[in-house]
């Protein structure tokens, strides 16, 4: 799941001595009788949190609900508290993989669904690929079906600079424009902001090639999942599953691809982009190759990819005698990454386990050295499918729990959505340089500003965005440079400026105007 560039924060919240300790400083739970899953979570311009998934209930805290699994988001305040929620979808199934706040303050989730009524409006067959534009206020603006007459889906979405939305999933559908080689294939289908689309794309081989996760970077897209195959687009299948990276041109051509694992059953789930490195995130079963050893089991897999030299810097698995699977990762400062996903043993890199599957929140430094390492949950099944830093020494982790004992206390049935705000103890820690490293990245002056800004940065700043203090976007200027100078037209007052790195950071400070 996705961390894409929208979310991939440069943060030293978990860096610190090993055996420092993870902890939970506030939780909450959402849901209803039935089945509740949280997929994704990503901060919005207010502060607050956005979050997705997917609801099998019809009471308790889901209202509304249509049939069968409907997708379920929630609006929440910067302290957690719920301001809105909204049942979307049909007749049939209908699920939310991952949701992105736009530049005009809407939000769009991508997902699948295989309903032929309510807010799904163009069905095509079997499950359709699925996007939905909301409104700040959760009011369906448009939703897109998209695919073909056989089953597709999309995991992960983002948007470009320019404003189109991009969602990355699996086809095994025959698409007008584009080429299905057998099987699931990776599907790239792009947007505009009023729904109507401007590519479809499919890569892969004659087995199953199933997306995951994507980024935007220097006019590229980076793709990444699993891949079966090894023909077609792909040209070194080390055996069984792979995890597999493609990267297109911003109109999806095919420029490079690559496998990475063993022998065995090798999943992509996650990627992130900090400057010229990839880290991906996934599941392992091998011990060979490209990796040297296995824990036991399906272990997290972490690779790091150097961009510039098209090199695997190194490929690292981590787990218990038990099963690992990781689901999403964050970047980290100094060149390694924090992984959630679930555990089900209790040695090895796994410091303990309640009952079942739990959370397991993992973290390394730039050479894949663990640096700390934390399981959260009950007595029954409890997993973790997203992960978003909130700055300082925290962040918040997003998916379900099956539990009412040891870190939950109310359970309403079934998998509720369980959301968790994590921090690192210890006075050790260098917790204070995040916060201080977003406001120096880029330099704003004059500040106070009365017309032209100019903004400096050792990074390629592509996009930046101001708000009003109550969260309204106000003006939005392409940069694409380091240095740039740009005119605004503000009324004088206290504004938020966010500047979208080329390497993924989403920065914010404060500006002045003066009239």
């Amino acid at each position: 799941m996705m961390k894409t560039i929208l979310c991939a924060l440069a943060v030293m919240a978990l860096i610190g001595v090993k055996g420092q300790s993870l902890t939970i400083d506030r939780a909450t739970t959402f849901g209803g009788t039935n089945s509740d899953i949280a997929t994704s979570i990503s901060r919005t311009n207010d502060g607050g949190f956005i979050v997705a998934g997917y609801t099998q209930s019809n009471n308790l805290d889901v209202t509304g609900a249509i049939s069968g699994e409907d997708a379920w988001i929630l609006k929440l305040s910067s302290n957690g508290f719920l301001q809105w929620k909204k049942i979307v979808g049909g007749s049939g199934d209908d699920r939310a993989y991952d949701i992105v706040q736009t530049q005009n303050g809407d939000f769009v989730f991508a997902g699948t669904t295989n309903s032929e009524t309510g807010d799904v409006t163009n069905p095509l067959g079997g499950f359709d690929a699925w996007m939905v534009r909301l409104n700040p206020n959760g009011v369906v603006v448009w939703s897109r079906n998209l695919g073909g007459s056989d089953d597709d889906a999309f995991y992960d979405v983002f948007e470009a600079p320019n404003g189109a939305l991009a969602a990355v999933g699996e086809s095994k559908s025959d698409i007008a424009g584009t080429l299905n080689r057998g099987g699931y294939d990776y599907y790239l289908s792009a947007l505009n902001s009023n729904g109507s689309t401007l590519l479809q794309r499919q890569y892969g081989g004659s087995a199953d090639d199933q997306a995951r996760a994507a980024s935007f970077s220097g006019g590229s897209v980076y793709i990444m999942g699993t891949t079966a195959s090894d023909d077609g687009n792909v040209s070194d299948n080390k055996g069984g599953t792979d995890l597999w990276l493609v990267k297109t041109n911003a109109t999806g051509n095919l420029q490079f691809e690559q496998s990475f694992g063993g022998s065995n059953n090798d999943v992509g789930s996650s990627l992130v982009i900090s400057s010229n490195n990839l880290l991906m995130a996934g599941t392992t079963e091998s011990d060979d190759q490209d990796l040297n050893s296995n824990n036991g089991g399906k272990d997290f897999f972490l690779v790091k990819f150097n961009t510039s030299n098209g090199q695997t810097s190194w490929a690292r698995s981590y787990g218990s005698d038990g099963d690992e699977e990781a689901y999403s990762l964050i970047a980290s400062s100094d060149g390694g990454a924090a992984l959630i996903g679930y555990s089900d043993g209790n040695d090895q890199d796994v410091p303990a386990n309640y009952g079942g599957r739990d959370q397991w929140l993992l973290n390394v430094n730039g050479s894949g050295n663990v640096t700390a390492s934390q399981n959260f949950g009950g007595s029954a099944n409890d997993e973790a499918y997203d992960i978003l830093a909130v700055g300082g020494n925290a962040v918040v982790l997003a998916g379900y729990s099956e539990s009412d004992d040891f870190d939950l206390n109310n359970n309403r049935g079934n998998a509720d959505y369980w959301l968790s705000r994590v921090v690192l103890s210890g006075a050790a820690s260098p917790l204070a340089l995040a916060a201080q490293n977003e406001e120096i990245s880029v330099q704003a002056f004059p500040n106070p500003v009365v017309d032209q800004l100019r903004l400096q940065s050792s990074e390629t700043i592509e996009v930046v965005r101001l708000f009003d203090l109550t969260g309204k976007l106000v003006e939005s200027h392409t940069v694409n440079s380091t240095d740039a100078i740009f005119s605004l037209n503000l009324p004088a007052g206290i504004y938020v400026m966010e500047s979208m790195m080329e390497n993924g950071q989403r920065l914010t400070q404060s500006l002045a105007v003066n009239k």
